[in-house]
């Protein structure tokens, strides 16, 4: 069967989604295409991911009418995905990051897509389940509404939260919507000494850590006045990886520069090379996630679930709901004199964390098997191939026995 794999940009996990489904998908079938911008055929991301495939696959590099940019508008993006579809004949097709195509695929006739293939697209934003404003809640029904009336045969969702929604109100789109796995990267089992050892750290002393792009959405600003002000030990740290932006950068280098240069805080302000952000976590005792009106999946919750660290989280959304109903760590609410009183207690917690058999099966229903799994359960069924055999679902994290991916989950 030709299958079509078709991305309109190589930024953020783009790229590395694709590569993690690959051996899945060609043990499937040989036949294989990915289509993408010339831009980022010619990019150093695809190097990285897609190079060692390259004599496995057919490349579609497409021109965009100006060899700098990629689509930008929806309408743009369309229009390359159906020409696509066209030069490879594709007899199954995915989109795995959806953004910017998902929607618009309702306002193209329907004769265009009943040419016997079959779409797949990850719809990775779901804030119609959230509360919203009344203008960005209009926004997201209208979302909505244009994803009930598009013709793809099956959606992706990524967040358990927005697929819990959609299934509750039930009708077409229940019933064409799939949980997806934010696939994760196995981590080798560290100890916390070694991660630091292999950081360069103080290995003495008890470390909060967060890890990422550093910025206020993510809670840093909270996190520094936290520290700061609570009642700690005097070998108690602050571990922060990753590039800061502007706004924390002059943070550090202002009001909680004294913390630095005590060595209370220890700031790597610079893009982590890949072996660095899953030693940071396991160089935790706590891994601190008080995102700022996070909506959505946090995949540093997997990551730390997956190395065995306990999490304090703010108390809403996705990541509150997940932490708390899981046993991955405690919850509170994103307020600074809130999150000052709490971090002491759940850092004592931390000292005597054991994770749950859910957490631990919450981690590997992340893992990149699983993933690649679920994303192919379709592709079997039109080949007439069995389910495959590490194919878990949700139910099994929050039971540990497998059920169907369509039935209806909860994180409590």
């Amino acid at each position: 069967m030709r299958v079509l794999l078709h991305e309109n940009s190589a930024d953020g996990h783009r790229l590395s989604y694709l590569a993690y489904f690959l051996p899945e998908l060609l043990s499937l079938t040989p036949d294989v295409t990915i289509a993408l911008p010339r831009c980022d055929a010619d990019s150093p991301e695809f190097d990285v991911w897609l190079q060692p495939f390259k004599d496995r696959i057919t490349i579609d590099a497409f021109d965009t009418g100006n060899v700098q940019f990629r689509p930008r508008t929806p309408i743009q993006r369309s229009h390359f995905l159906l020409q696509a579809i066209r030069r490879s004949r594709a007899q199954h097709v995915y989109i795995p990051s959806a953004y910017g195509v998902s929607h618009t695929h309702a306002l193209h006739p329907p004769a265009i897509f009943s040419r016997g293939y079959e779409t797949e697209v990850g719809v990775l934003r779901g804030g119609f389940a959230y509360p919203a404003p009344p203008l960005l809640s209009l926004k997201h029904r209208l979302a909505l509404s244009l994803l009930r009336a598009s013709r793809w045969n099956v959606l992706h969702f990524i967040d358990v939260i927005a697929y819990r929604h959609l299934l509750a109100r039930g009708g077409n789109l229940a019933r064409r919507a799939r949980l997806l796995p934010d696939p994760v990267e196995r981590t080798p089992e560290t100890s916390k000494s070694a991660a630091r050892r292999a950081l360069g750290i103080p290995e003495d002393g008890r470390y909060v850590a967060s890890t990422g792009t550093l910025t206020a959405r993510k809670g840093i600003r909270l996190l520094l006045h936290a520290f700061q002000h609570a009642k700690l030990r005097p070998t108690d740290r602050l571990l922060l990886t990753g590039k800061c932006d502007a706004e924390i950068r002059a943070l550090v280098d202002g009001p909680y520069a004294p913390l630095l240069r005590s060595g209370r805080v220890i700031l790597f302000d610079r893009y982590l090379e890949q072996h660095e952000l899953p030693l940071t976590l396991s160089a935790a005792d706590l891994v601190a996630t008080p995102y700022m009106g996070h909506v959505g999946v946090a995949s540093i919750v997997i990551r730390a679930a997956s190395v065995g660290r306990p999490i304090v989280a703010n108390d809403s959304g996705w990541i509150g709901s997940i932490v708390s109903g899981l046993g991955l760590g405690t919850t509170c609410a994103p307020e600074p004199d809130a999150f000052t009183a709490h971090l002491p207690r759940a850092l004592d917690l931390a000292e005597t964390h054991a994770p749950s058999p859910a957490s631990r099966r919450f981690a590997k229903f992340h893992d990149i098997p699983n993933f690649s799994a679920c994303l192919a359960a379709r592709l079997r069924e039109r080949l007439e191939r069995p389910p495959a055999t590490h194919l878990r679902s949700w139910d099994w994290v929050l039971t540990g026995e497998n059920a169907a991916p369509t039935e209806s989950p909860s994180p409590h």
